[in-house]
């Protein structure tokens, strides 16, 4: 595998607009030559033949995406997108004796826009069929840890190279359901923020509004409330009715949960989520916390995988769905054992 970038303009094989394309996340499709992606977790998936790829793509803002060809996450690497049209190698000396190959390509940064126009293929070769999406479907919403800051980082770095959504735990509990997710995450975003841009394609603009029938998830996972802390218990929980009034008018048949940690205040919603719930009179909505003791930081891989192991076993009670094992070491001590941050 070559990453890499080319200055020169590459003829495009695969237009943006190719239908054998598989997006998810919210793309705004309006010029569907040009769509554009401001979430985190956001991807493109296709199918090819030939030895090579390249893809032409600009930010308005450094971006970074997790490049995954054929399905080999380990060797999976990401590229900075610098702002300006550019022409990206993402792999180049594929088997030819592999008839078809998969690209997909994953947003991993919760900030700024990014644009695809298309990919670049060998000479007479083409997109073949996607894959078939996946049965079941999440949407997160989220602060900061969930929006992957730090990911990468056992030292709580913010660096935007360090920041990521396939190895956070809304991308490993996809995987363990066969899910579609959105991540629907931003760094310091409170209740009330959140509220006011649950509806958007970005975060700072209210226009285009996202058409919430263009992704129905099956649950709808809200991981909120840190950045609220120390505002009183009463204004919080008012909070988070507001917001829960409004997911469900957009979700009428999806199952909500709130899900929190402890770390950053004796004193923090993670203690009266349940209180919340309960006060809603609503079967379809839960709760659950995660047992870590973050202190002021935030989680890494081995964090995320542990809040998604907790996350998964809450769905398997609550809705029967079957995972399977996560991807991700975790760090969480099961079955009484102690890990790190576990006491």
């Amino acid at each position: 595998l070559l990453f890499g970038v080319i200055q020169v303009q590459a003829e495009t094989m695969g237009n943006a607009d190719n239908p054998y394309l598989l997006y998810t996340g919210r793309w705004d499709q309006s010029i569907s030559t040009q769509p554009w992606v401001y979430w985190i977790g956001s991807s493109i998936i296709a199918n090819f033949t030939g030895s090579s790829i390249s893809a032409t793509l600009s930010a308005n803002s450094t971006n970074f995406l997790r490049v995954i060809i054929d399905g080999n996450t380990p060797d999976s690497e990401k590229i900075e997108i610098s702002p300006g049209e550019k022409t990206y190698v993402l792999a180049t000396g594929l088997s030819q004796s592999q008839s078809t190959h998969t690209v997909e390509l994953i947003k991993e940064t919760d900030a700024g826009r990014l644009t695809f126009y298309g990919f670049a293929l060998d000479d007479n070769q083409s997109l073949l069929a996607p894959p078939e999406r996946p049965p079941r479907t999440i949407s997160f919403y989220g602060d900061s840890n969930l929006a992957g800051y730090s990911l990468e980082s056992e030292q709580n770095q913010s660096d935007q190279s360090l920041r990521g959504s396939y190895y956070t735990y809304a991308g490993i509990t996809a995987r363990m359901f066969d899910a579609e997710y959105e991540n629907i995450s931003r760094s310091g975003a409170t209740l009330r923020s959140m509220n006011n841009a649950f509806d958007r394609i970005d975060y700072w603009s209210r226009d285009p509004a996202w058409d919430f029938t263009n992704f129905m998830p099956d649950v709808v996972v809200v991981n909120l409330g840190a950045n609220d802390v120390g505002r009183p218990k009463a204004r919080i929980k008012s909070y988070y009715h507001a917001f829960l009034d409004d997911l469900r008018a957009a979700y009428p048949g999806a199952h909500i949960m709130l899900f929190n940690g402890w770390g950053w205040d004796y004193d923090e919603p993670a203690n009266y989520i349940h209180e919340v719930i309960a006060e809603r009179s609503d079967e379809n909505m839960s709760w659950d916390v995660f047992p870590w003791i973050f202190e002021q930081w935030h989680g890494c891989e081995y964090d995320h995988a542990g809040m998604a192991q907790v996350l998964a076993e809450h769905l398997q009670s609550v809705l029967g769905w079957e995972p399977v094992n996560s991807d991700v070491m975790s760090g969480l001590g099961i079955m009484g054992g102690i890990a790190n941050g576990g006491f």
